[in-house]
């Protein structure tokens, strides 16, 4: 939604910009905003003229699509993020109780060669059900090779279910009285972006 935007005073070391509403979702994006603007200081110093009110829009203006992204789908409130990494999907555990978005369904996929198991640390205990589901790549680990190491770790209250394809896997997942929250590989996120689009 929209009110979930932050507003922020971004610093450098040579400005503030005082109550900037920020186009991307998630607390972490205030570290962003100032990362973003020192380098654009940078071409500041090379002559580049910034003024405020053109970083202000940049800032306020900016979208990513499949970061943080909600949908409304099948009488479902859906948050699609392409957390790929241990960081990415921090990020979105951190959004998700911040919302409170607590006993989720979780539809996830990765590639083979990620650490599924610490990207899933921070996420499954925000779930009350994850579908293990896999990717159109060659690269993807199996929905059911994903669910069988998750399995071998367990000691975890979640339900854990395995449906291989994506468009499947959202469907049963908007069939749950929970929220849904849609994880891991771009290849998994992005597919399922134009379905719910």
């Amino acid at each position: 939604t929209e009110t979930d935007r932050l507003t922020v005073d971004v610093r450098t070391a040579r400005r503030v910009l005082r109550h900037v509403t920020l186009g991307l979702r998630g607390r972490h994006q205030a570290d962003n905003a100032a990362v973003a603007v020192s380098l654009l200081e940078v071409l500041e110093g090379a002559g580049y003229a910034l003024p405020d009110d053109a970083l202000r829009a940049g800032l306020t203006d900016t979208s990513w699509p499949a970061r943080l992204e909600y949908f409304r789908y099948a009488g479902c409130d859906i948050l699609l993020d392409a957390a790929h990494n241990p960081a990415g999907t921090r990020a979105l555990a951190d959004h998700l109780r911040q919302r409170g978005w607590l006993g989720i369904t979780l539809v996830f996929g990765a590639m083979q060669d990620k650490a599924v198991l610490h990207m899933l640390e921070p996420l499954l205990p925000l779930c009350a059900r994850l579908i293990c589901t896999t990717a159109a790549t060659a690269r993807a680990m199996p929905g059911a090779a994903l669910a069988r190491l998750l399995a071998e770790g367990a000691g975890r209250a979640v339900d854990i279910e395995t449906v291989e394809d994506p468009a499947e896997a959202l469907a049963a997942a908007v069939q749950a009285d929970t929220p849904v929250v849609i994880a891991g590989s771009i290849f998994l996120v992005g597919p399922l972006r134009d379905i719910l689009r």
